[in-house]
């Protein structure tokens, strides 16, 4: 072989090798890391929103029953959610909201205070995934508490693009 085809012949195989680099690479970039999040409660009906971000309503709503009209707690996540997930519950028959983990995340919580059949306890606590989460920041209102948690983890329910069987679940007890 001539140096001519050997060169041309180099060249060739790294511009190949670069493709399939950037190529595979690539099949991740589409995908948004994703963590599928269910709140977990004995008490009162559990509904989950469509709203992107948490301008426009709550993304997880506690309410005292199935007619909707006395909320208990609210969850939203900044910056947003990807909405509500049916597929995200592997066969549990339960629902997930999934959230954007793509970047730094927060998790804000309202607890209502002056509800007939109120959840709030000075002496209860929020929970993912079975850990006790310390507010960094809390501010008691007359009507309800807001608690707001800036650093936690969710596990990621989407690594490599492929789904998995993780649900980070919240409770407040």
């Amino acid at each position: 072989m001539g140096k001519a085809k050997k060169g041309g012949f180099y060249f060739l195989s790294a511009v190949l090798s670069l493709f399939f680099i950037f190529n595979f690479a690539a099949c991740d970039a589409g995908v948004v890391p994703s963590a599928w999040v269910a709140l977990k409660s004995d008490d009162g009906y559990v509904y989950y929103t469509s709203n992107m971000y948490g301008n426009t309503g709550a993304h997880i709503y506690l309410y005292e029953d199935e007619t909707a009209t006395n909320k208990l707690l609210e969850i939203s996540f900044a910056p947003r959610i990807l909405g509500p997930d049916y597929t995200a519950t592997h066969g549990t028959g339960e629902t997930a909201t999934t959230v954007d983990i793509s970047g730094t995340y927060s998790m804000f919580i309202q607890v209502y205070k002056n509800t007939e059949n109120s959840v709030y306890s000075a002496e209860k606590d929020v929970y993912l995934n079975d850990e006790k989460l310390t507010p960094d920041l809390t501010t008691d209102y007359e009507n309800y508490v807001l608690l707001e948690y800036y650093n936690f983890r969710l596990v990621r329910g989407n690594p490599d693009g492929k789904e998995n069987d993780v649900i980070n679940y919240i409770e407040y007890k």
